[in-house]
């Protein structure tokens, strides 16, 4: 056996990848993750995945939806 074979396949991969922010943002009443396109696109994925880390750092449910650029800097400045 190799070590390319012991590798998941991309989708494997994606699938796993999907169940994990799932499982992170379970607790997250504004955040259902079926998809990396559509339910990313507002910030509030990635702000909820970085808050289950970092839950003293903001006030995820002051967020607003319609706000994805602050939602996006928001996320990636704590997640730094």
């Amino acid at each position: 056996m190799t070590s390319s074979s012991l590798r998941p396949s991309y989708k494997e991969a994606q699938e796993r990848l999907l169940k994990w922010c799932q499982n992170v943002t379970r607790n997250y009443e504004s955040v259902k993750i079926r998809n990396f396109t559509t339910d990313f696109a507002d910030g509030l994925a990635f702000c909820a995945i970085v808050h289950h880390y970092f839950p003293n750092e903001f006030d995820f449910n002051t967020l607003n939806r319609d706000d994805k650029q602050t939602n996006f800097d928001l996320a990636f400045r704590v997640a730094e």
